[in-house]
C-alpha cells in the first residue's frame, strides 16, 4: 500500500510539473484566440524591420491586426515634408497579407481578385522584405495596380499575398 501511495505522489508530482510547464510556456495565440502563424509573423517582422530602415525620421504609425490565424491587416504611415510647399505629404498604406498553405493556392487566389488591376512588375527588387525574410527572392513575384489609378494594389509573393491601398494626403 505504501509503494501505491508513493508512486501515486510521484505520478501526480510529474504531472502537476507538466501541467505548470505548459502554462509557462510562452505562445504566440492572441488575445482572439488565433494562434499566429510563424512564417507570417517572421515577414511581418521583417517587413517592419525594413520599413523602419527606409523611414528612419518620419515613420508614424505601425499597427498589425490579426483578422484569423493566416491573415493580418497592416496600416502603416510616413510623413514627408514637401519641397517648395508649405505642408507635409502623409502617406498612409492598408493592407491585408495572407499566407496560403502554397504559392499554387496563393496564385488562385490572385487570379480571383485581379479584375481591374494590370501587371506592373513581375521582377521583384533585391533586398525586400521578402527576400530578407526567406533568404532569398520569390520565385514567383506579381504585382498589380488598379486600373484606374486609386493607389490600389495586389502583389504575390510566393504563398504570401498583399491587397491593399496606399493614399496621400496633404497637412501644415
Amino acid at each position: 500500500m505504501k509503494q501505491t501511495a508513493t508512486s501515486s505522489i510521484i505520478v501526480l508530482l510529474a504531472l502537476a510539473a507538466v501541467l505548470v510547464a505548459g502554462c509557462t510556456q510562452t505562445s504566440n495565440t492572441d488575445a482572439q484566440g488565433f494562434v499566429h502563424d510563424s512564417r507570417l509573423e517572421g515577414y511581418l517582422d521583417i517587413l517592419h524591420q525594413t520599413i523602419m530602415e527606409g523611414h528612419p525620421q518620419n515613420l508614424t504609425s505601425w499597427r498589425v491586426t490579426w483578422l484569423n490565424s493566416t491573415a493580418t491587416k497592416v496600416t502603416w504611415a510616413y510623413t514627408y515634408p514637401q519641397e517648395n510647399v508649405s505642408k507635409n505629404a502623409t502617406y498612409q498604406e492598408t493592407f491585408t497579407v495572407t499566407r496560403f498553405f502554397s504559392t499554387k493556392a496563393a496564385s488562385g487566389y490572385v487570379l480571383q481578385i485581379n479584375s481591374g488591376y494590370k501587371v506592373v512588375s513581375v521582377t521583384y527588387g533585391a533586398g525586400g522584405a521578402y527576400e530578407r525574410f526567406n533568404g532569398n527572392p520569390p520565385t514567383t513575384f506579381i504585382q498589380y495596380q488598379d486600373r484606374a489609378g486609386e493607389g490600389k494594389f495586389i502583389w504575390q509573393m510566393d504563398e504570401f499575398v498583399q491587397v491593399g491601398s496606399l493614399t496621400r494626403t496633404y497637412a501644415a
